[in-house]
């Protein structure tokens, strides 16, 4: 698994959008499944345990994108091939 974490919620749209636009999105879903942290707490928990099931059982792996201090970053144990490696951009600055 490949967890991304991003500075904010405004941030990870815009990197979406960005690279839905230039195509590294369906470059990366050619390798990897893509999870994004959902809006909704109640979507949580299948998010996760979805990426988890991909993240360590598919022979690609998976990437996670949360947002740092969101419902994905605090409280949760990426614990072997669930976070093999981990990316935080930027500086966890409030929207």
């Amino acid at each position: 698994g490949f967890v991304v974490f991003l500075p904010s919620y405004k941030y990870e749209s815009e990197v979406f959008q960005r690279w839905r636009f230039t195509g590294i999105l369906s470059q990366i879903d050619k390798k990897k499944k893509i999870y994004r942290e959902p809006k909704n707490s109640r979507d949580v928990e299948t998010a996760l345990a979805r990426y988890s099931t991909d993240a360590t059982t598919s022979r690609t792996g998976a990437m996670l994108f949360s947002v740092m201090g969101g419902k994905m970053s605090e409280g949760i144990n990426f614990s072997d091939d669930m976070a093999r490696c981990v990316l935080v951009v930027g500086l966890p600055y409030p929207d």
